[in-house]
C-alpha cells in the first residue's frame, strides 16, 4: 500500500511541476508584458526608445522561445538617421524550471538582420553612449526606510548568442565603412567568459574571427576581450578591455597579398 501510494504521488508531483512551470512561464513570459516591459526598461537604462513594430509570438516547449520582429533603438538627436540599430527578428530560448525561481536563463539568444551604424554627431557626440535619464522623485513619495529590503529583481543569465546576416557600419567624415557578419556564435565557457567564433568580411574579403570576451563588465565598467582577427595570411590580435585599454598586434607577411 506505501508503494502504491509513492508511485501515485510521484506521478502526481510529475504530472503538477509541468503544469507548474507552464503556469509560471505564461505569467513571466507574456508577450505582451514582456514587450512593455523591455521597451521601459530599454528607456530607463539608455534613454533611447526601443520600438517593436511586428509581431511578437512565443512556441511553447520544454525551452520556450520568445520571438520578436522588427526591432529598433533610436539614434540621439543629430544623428543621420532615426535608428543606430535595427534588427529583423529576436529569438530568445530560455530554461522552463528556473522561471518557479524567478531566474530567466537564455539558452539562445538568436539575432538576425542587424543593421548598426556607429557615428557622431557634429558636436563630436558618439551615439554608442548611453546616458541614463534622471528620475526625480514623486512629490508625495514616501522615502524608503534604512533597513528596507530592495525589490526582488528577476535574476537573467544568457549561455549562446549568435549574430546572423549582420551589417555594422562605421560613419565618419562622410565616408561609411561597413562590415559584413554572416555569423558570429558566442558560447559561455566560464562564469564571465564566452567564446567567441565566427566570419565578417571586410570589402569582399573574408575574416576568420576567434577569442573570448567578457560577458559582463569590470568594475570600473571595461570589456575584457581577447580576440584574433585573420585574413589573407595576416592576423591582428587583440587583447585588453574594452573602455580601458587594448593592445594591439599584427602579423602580416605578405602585405601585398592583405
Amino acid at each position: 500500500m506505501r508503494l502504491r501510494r509513492a508511485v501515485v504521488a510521484l506521478l502526481a508531483v510529475m504530472v503538477l511541476l509541468p503544469v507548474l512551470a507552464a503556469g509560471a512561464a505564461a505569467v513571466l513570459l507574456d508577450s505582451d508584458a514582456l514587450k512593455a516591459r523591455a521597451i521601459e526598461a530599454v528607456g530607463r537604462a539608455t534613454g533611447r526608445e526601443l520600438t517593436i513594430t511586428g509581431p511578437v509570438r512565443l512556441a511553447w516547449s520544454l525551452a520556450p522561445t520568445l520571438s520578436a520582429e522588427g526591432v529598433s533603438l533610436a539614434n540621439p538627436p543629430g544623428a543621420s538617421r532615426p535608428a543606430m540599430a535595427t534588427l529583423a527578428r529576436v529569438d530568445v530560448r530560455v530554461a522552463l524550471w528556473p522561471l518557479l525561481r524567478r531566474r530567466v536563463e537564455v539558452r539562445r539568444l538568436t539575432l538576425a538582420g542587424a543593421d548598426v551604424l556607429l557615428e557622431r554627431n557634429a558636436a563630436g557626440q558618439p551615439n554608442w553612449v548611453f546616458a541614463r535619464p534622471a528620475v526625480p522623485p514623486a512629490p508625495d513619495a514616501v522615502p524608503a526606510a534604512p533597513d528596507a529590503a530592495p525589490p526582488s529583481r528577476m535574476q537573467v543569465s544568457v549561455e549562446n548568442v549568435e549574430l546572423r546576416d549582420a551589417r555594422l557600419g562605421w560613419l565618419s567624415g562622410g565616408r561609411l565603412d561597413t562590415v559584413a557578419v554572416p555569423l558570429v556564435q558566442l558560447r559561455t565557457e566560464a562564469p564571465g567568459t564566452a567564446r567567441v567564433s565566427g566570419a565578417a568580411s571586410v570589402d569582399g574579403v573574408p575574416v576568420d574571427v576567434q577569442g573570448t570576451m567578457g560577458t559582463r563588465a569590470t568594475v570600473d565598467g571595461a570589456w575584457p576581450l581577447d580576440l584574433r582577427l585573420s585574413a589573407s595570411g595576416a592576423s591582428v590580435h587583440a587583447a585588453g578591455a574594452l573602455g580601458a585599454a587594448v593592445a594591439l598586434t599584427a602579423d602580416v607577411p605578405d602585405l601585398a597579398a592583405l
